[in-house]
């Protein structure tokens, strides 16, 4: 549901049909939401699970509520930690939201993967697509808060 930033935003459901082999039981652990967090002018959203397009807009359309709470310059963090496949059919949303974040001034993004190369795999063909989108990646939610805590213009997009 939109405008209900920093609660569970979205769930998916998925019938018996479209399930992959390692779906099943998963619906209860399938939810990504989306926090923002105007003390550290920042967002953080949390995919869990499979993402589809129908969970991707959900995404979008909680950005699209949520960034304007923010100052230009802001920070995104994506934890992908608990991800496990991004849908093909996801990936024109995906380009759009990180356009819509480059659009919106965004200072920096950072990526949690876990141990996935998979979703590092898939991500980073899709950013290699996006002009001015060059996000970090890393391996803990730790690592990340480190660097978003550092002044480092290393990475800040221009």
């Amino acid at each position: 549901m939109i405008g209900n930033i920093g609660k569970v935003v979205s769930k998916i459901e998925v019938s018996k049909g479209n399930r992959l082999p390692d779906q099943i039981n998963m619906e209860s652990k399938r939810i990504s939401k989306i926090v923002v967090n105007a003390k550290k002018n920042r967002i953080v959203i949390t995919m869990t699970g499979y993402i589809c397009e129908k969970e991707m807009e959900m995404i979008y359309r909680d950005l699209i509520v949520g960034v304007p709470k923010l100052e230009p310059g802001f920070d995104v963090l994506m934890d992908l930690t608990e991800c496990r496949l991004a849908h093909i059919s996801g990936v024109p949303i995906f380009k759009e939201m990180m356009e819509f974040l480059l659009g919106r001034h965004v200072e920096r993004v950072v990526g949690v993967i876990g141990n996935s190369r998979l979703i590092f795999n898939q991500l980073s063909k899709i950013a290699d697509n996006i002009k001015g989108y060059s996000p970090i990646y890393v391996s803990t939610l730790k690592e990340a808060e480190e660097l978003l805590s550092s002044e480092s213009d290393s990475f800040k997009f221009s």
